[in-house]
């Protein structure tokens, strides 16, 4: 359901880009559903992710989904993506 892209940024602090295409979500409350959980999740893990740019991508419709499902995929990402940078 979201892919993850991670690059070092060279700071000391990490960025989030955040991609739901109007082709998956068709309603902007959708979208803004998604990327508001996202960003929460984010915002919870971002001294765990110092010093990487982010991008995450929605790659299936979302919204049959709860809000939980989506942030506890996007915690498994980022602690996976964690475990690879040790």
């Amino acid at each position: 359901m979201l892919q993850v892209f991670a690059k070092p940024n060279g700071l000391l602090h990490s960025r989030l880009g955040l991609i739901v295409a109007g082709k998956i979500e068709r309603l902007a409350v959708n979208r803004n559903r998604v990327k508001r959980v996202l960003r929460e999740v984010f915002r919870a893990r971002q001294e765990d992710m110092a010093g990487l740019d982010l991008v995450m991508r929605l790659r299936c419709r979302a919204s049959d989904r709860s809000p939980v499902q989506l942030a506890d995929e996007a915690r498994r990402l980022m602690i996976q993506l964690q475990q690879c940078r040790e």
